[in-house]
């Protein structure tokens, strides 16, 4: 989706004399994303980054930095390294909106139901921010939940979907479910294959196309979205501002949490 915001960014560069260049690394690699960052040295005016917070990736960035390139962070901060901007949602409030979602749809329970959470790795800082505050929500205000311990899908949709289906086999009696990162896809599959998705709250992120599908077949419950077009647009504006001396108008740059359910998709 990201990608895809910056293609149709292309005229809006071209009229502010940028260009753009993608390079695609294993964000669950600290050495390969810090062995990708090293090459990007004395290339680019701007680096827009999209990656975990390890102190590799957080010495690559400080290198960028000295050598007077702006590096701004995309979805996931890496906010101890000198990165200039970082740009995406609040993802401790998410993981607490999640919760709050999750536990008015289930509801007061009169014994005690389980809830499994599927995140992409705990080394990915917006996941682990969500997970907190997920956390938090869930001990504080619905204590008839009991969090399952968390599992890693490494946003692959096989590896996710497996997950899942051994998850629903091992809890007959899960009640909810909260996805974090990517790998909907294979959720969704085995919420299906199970014949249990109608019966399991699935709370998850980011409205992608099969996110949308599972919301539009009742699989999914509500999606926990962040605009990828503003979070571009906006990275672009910050890193034009830094280069050229501008004030940055942070207010303008708040990227909102949105909340879809069926009925107010786009």
């Amino acid at each position: 989706m990201l990608v895809d915001q910056i293609q149709s960014l292309g005229p809006w560069l071209t009229e502010q004399r940028l260009a753009a260049t993608v390079h695609r690394v294993d964000v669950f690699s600290p050495e390969a994303l810090a062995r990708q960052l090293a090459t990007l040295r004395g290339r680019y005016a701007a680096v827009l980054l999209m990656g975990l917070d390890h102190p590799l990736v957080r010495a690559a960035i400080d290198d960028l930095c000295s050598d007077g390139t702006t590096v701004i962070t995309l979805v996931s901060d890496v906010p101890s390294s000198q990165r200039t901007h970082y740009v995406g949602i609040d993802n401790v409030a998410a993981g607490r909106t999640a919760a709050t979602l999750l536990g008015r749809f289930l509801g007061a329970a009169p014994a005690a139901q389980r809830v499994g959470v599927v995140l992409g790795s705990h080394a990915l800082r917006d996941h682990a921010e969500r997970l907190f505050g997920f956390q938090q929500v869930i001990s504080a205000e619905h204590p008839q939940l009991t969090l399952l311990p968390a599992l890693e899908g490494h946003d692959d949709s096989d590896r996710t979907r497996l997950l899942v289906a051994n998850l629903l086999k091992r809890e007959k009696q899960l009640a909810g479910l909260y996805s974090i990162g990517a790998g909907n896809r294979g959720i969704q599959a085995a919420l299906v294959d199970s014949g249990r998705a109608s019966q399991v709250v699935w709370v998850c992120h980011e409205l992608t196309p099969h996110a949308r599908r599972a919301l539009l077949d009742g699989v999914a419950d509500a999606v926990i979205n962040q605009d990828a077009g503003h979070e571009l647009r906006s990275a672009f504006r910050m890193a034009l501002a830094q280069l050229n001396k501008e004030r940055v108008v942070i207010d303008q740059e708040r990227i909102r949490i949105d909340i879809f359910v069926k009925e107010n998709l786009p």
